[in-house]
């Protein structure tokens, strides 16, 4: 996994920074894709690795392991951080109708980048992240029904024609070689028949 550099303070002097955005042209656009997003990339990338390598765990184990008191927490974290991040990627790559100006997006990064057509899986994820996890809302799912699980291969593996298309237009000198691959990785998820999905748990 390649992680980005320690993200350091930055002054409102800087080209890129989130205080001055608004009124700030971004002139430095491989600096903010660099520090920022692939910071959601690899966060995204990070949890989901870890989420599958505790399934896998899991899976090899001969006999049920006895529940950890911080288990149910330490999975809801790496659950909420997936969805919070990709919610941020999907914008990203997507920009939504209510994307407000200081809001970064491919569209800073590629001439006629416009807004594309978002894939259903992709548009459901985006309209849960929001319902579920970033508002209190009466949409959120009670108990574990089906439809509250979070496949983040099926997700990431769906990113995977916007990213390429993302990388094939944009200039060189707005995406670092690192920045790309890191990109790269969300999607080319090989999936095996009932691979594992994730859920939220409740304080018991």
């Amino acid at each position: 996994m390649i992680r980005p550099n320690k993200l350091r303070a930055q002054s409102c002097t800087t080209t890129y920074d989130s205080d001055c955005m608004a009124n700030t042209p971004i002139t430095d656009l491989a600096g903010f894709a660099g520090e920022h997003l692939e910071y959601e990339a690899w966060m995204f990338l990070t949890a989901r690795d870890k989420l599958f390598q505790c399934a896998r765990l899991r899976h090899q184990q001969l006999q049920p392991h006895p529940h950890q008191p911080d288990e149910d927490f330490n999975r809801n974290l790496l659950v909420e951080s997936c969805v919070l991040h990709f919610r941020n990627l999907i914008d990203f790559f997507y920009p939504p109708s209510s994307s407000l100006p200081d809001d970064v997006t491919a569209a800073d990064y590629v001439p006629g980048w416009g807004s594309p057509p978002v894939p259903t899986i992709l548009k459901d994820a985006r309209t849960r992240a929001n319902k579920e996890l970033a508002h209190l809302t009466l949409k959120r799912k009670m108990g574990a029904p089906p439809d509250k699980h979070w496949d983040f291969a099926d997700l990431g593996n769906a990113m995977t024609p916007i990213i390429g298309d993302f990388i094939t237009r944009v200039d060189a000198s707005k995406l670092s070689p690192r920045t790309k691959a890191v990109l790269q990785g969300i999607g080319g998820v090989v999936k095996v028949t009932g691979g594992p999905v994730f859920t939220t748990s409740s304080q018991p």
